[in-house]
């Protein structure tokens, strides 16, 4: 199990101790599921004793053929009642809602599984037109519709902040270069939660220019729960450029928190280029134990590639050093 999946399960785990099982599904398999993906307004929200109810006043039409201004009666079925407070919460708020029919009855699908509260079952855009720059043409295909939506409502300060978080979810499955797109234009964004939301999706698809881009953001202007959030996806990085090698070994300074600092380390052992093996090094007498044991692995995985005299060599080294993990 690599590094990464450990702070998922352990993430995991987390959440069944304190609220029961999250788990985010993809965006591009929700489009592919719903039948139907529009921007609605909930002009209707109650309380049944099976769920939600609700009514929604379509704005714009994502995938199907619901035309602006069509009344849609949506229900999400949950196991335990829904206080009335919570339902009428939903009223006026618009965003992206995906659906599916079953009968004649139109089922939302919620964004996570797990513990649903009625804020995973859209995505909050503002109303309103599109943006001009963000507007696309009827013959425009759904996964399209879907990220340009998303794009106005993480620029828009009435929704940046809930939609930058949903920004991160933007999986290759829509298309990996309008993705890519998107999250290069955020990470240069002036809006601190978009350019982390994009700096986090360069991070999490190992492009060469992430490490650059989360250089850019810095330290001071980062809380600690930034910092480990943008850590979880440094310990996937996996680019092989010497630049982003170089500013990778950035993060192992001081200033850093200690969940960055770690990840950096990790991410350089699993890199596994001799351009990684000075930096490792450097690490071999860290002060925390667990960034020594990334080093020393990291160098004993790339000596097994070498001619006997250099590995027998790396070898001896790494034993001594490894007697001081401590």
């Amino acid at each position: 199990m690599t590094f990464s999946k450990m702070l998922s399960v352990m993430a995991f785990s987390a959440s069944l101790c304190f609220c029961g099982p999250i788990a985010t599904i993809p965006l591009s398999a929700l489009l592919s599921q719903a039948g139907s993906v529009v921007v609605a307004t909930a002009i209707q929200s109650e309380s049944t004793t099976n769920g939600l109810s609700l009514h929604l006043e379509v704005l714009r039409s994502i995938k199907g053929q619901e035309e602006q201004g069509r009344e849609i009666q949506a229900v999400w079925p949950s196991r335990a009642p829904i206080a009335s407070e919570r339902a009428k919460n939903l009223l006026t708020k618009t965003g992206i809602w995906f659906l599916k029919q079953s009968d004649s009855t139109w089922n939302i699908l919620p964004l996570v599984m797990g513990d649903i509260q009625p804020m995973d079952l859209y995505i909050r855009v503002p109303p309103g037109d599109l943006p001009a720059m963000y507007a696309y043409g009827s013959d425009a295909q759904p996964n399209v519709r879907l990220v340009k939506e998303i794009e106005a409502a993480a620029v828009n300060p009435l929704t940046s902040y809930t939609t930058a978080r949903t920004v991160r979810d933007l999986d290759n499955g829509l298309g990996s270069a309008l993705v890519q797109g998107v999250f290069s234009s955020f990470s240069q964004s002036s809006s601190l939660p978009v350019k982390v939301a994009g700096v986090n999706g360069q991070l999490r698809n190992s492009t060469p220019q992430a490490a650059t881009a989360l250089l850019s953001l810095a330290p001071d202007t980062l809380s600690v729960d930034t910092q480990n959030q943008l850590s979880r996806e440094m310990c996937g990085y996996r680019s092989t450029d010497p630049s982003a090698i170089a500013t990778l070994s950035i993060f192992l300074g001081a200033q850093y928190s200690p969940a960055m600092r770690f990840c950096a380390a990790h991410a350089l052992r699993e890199i596994h280029t001799a351009k990684t093996m000075p930096v490792l090094a450097t690490l071999f007498n860290d002060p925390v134990s667990r960034i020594r044991y990334d080093a020393v692995i990291g160098v004993a995985r790339y000596a097994m590639g070498f001619q006997w005299p250099q590995q027998k060599t790396s070898i001896m080294w790494l034993t001594t050093t490894a007697l001081d993990l401590r």
